[in-house]
């Protein structure tokens, strides 16, 4: 969780302002877990019918989330998803708390990989998570 807070930090404009609040992590498959949770409330508040098809895309899904973590265990090599809220300075020097997500590597040691999927409304890499596992 620290070290995803340290890569948050280094973007801020303030860094000594920084104060994190409830940071908690995921493992792979649980965040996976979460996503295919929150895809079914989606679905359900959208009056639309969650199908044979999309169960069997979802358990795909999970199934590969699994094997991932299997594949985890064995190298040595974790992936986390650490989520919090921050108390950071904006530009003009006001604070506001926003919500971020961070998606790390870990390899038993030292940190492989890090970066900030979501900050606020800053910005936004989710869609761009696979340009960082080449």
């Amino acid at each position: 969780i620290a070290a995803c807070e340290d890569v948050l930090t280094e973007t801020l404009k303030n860094p000594g302002a920084a104060v994190f609040h409830d940071s908690q992590s995921r493992n792979r498959l649980e965040e996976a877990e979460r996503f295919v949770g929150a895809l079914r409330l989606d679905v359900a508040a959208a009056g639309t019918a969650w199908t044979d098809e999309t169960e069997t895309l979802a358990s795909d899904y999970l199934d590969q989330k699994r094997t991932d973590l299997a594949a985890e265990e064995e190298t040595g090599t974790r992936v986390f998803y650490v989520f919090g809220q921050v108390d950071a300075e904006n530009g003009f020097g006001a604070t506001s708390r926003e919500d971020w997500k961070c998606y790390i590597e870990h390899n038993g040691t030292d940190l492989t990989k890090g970066v900030i999927l979501e900050f606020g409304d800053e910005y936004s890499l989710v869609d761009e998570l696979a340009a960082f596992d080449n």
